[in-house]
């Protein structure tokens, strides 16, 4: 479903910039925006967070904060260890969740 609602949406996004002259599509915004999207619906459709929704979102909304200057420019140093800890912070969380059942 979440990916027929990206084609849709890209599709329409392709037309519009066929017919209006001054419309613009800003990839750099809208990638990471589905990124985002796509981690947070499937947190919600699962009712649990898996390290590749977190992991998803979270580039997702790394990049669309760093595409829109919310981010110091020294702070990407950090992005790829982040990405670490998280993945591993959510890979210890649903291991144990799995051990008490």
């Amino acid at each position: 479903m979440v990916v027929g609602i990206i084609a849709l949406v890209v599709g329409i996004l392709f037309l519009l910039k066929e017919y209006i002259p001054n419309f613009n599509i800003n990839w750099n915004i809208l990638w990471p925006s589905v990124l985002i999207l796509i981690g947070v619906y499937n947190m919600i459709k699962e009712k649990k967070v898996t390290s590749f929704n977190a992991v998803i979102s979270f580039i997702g909304l790394w990049y669309l904060l760093n595409t829109i200057n919310l981010l110091p420019a020294n702070i990407n140093n950090i992005f790829w260890p982040l990405i670490l800890i998280i993945l591993g912070i959510t890979l210890i969380i649903n291991n144990s969740k799995r051990r008490r059942r």
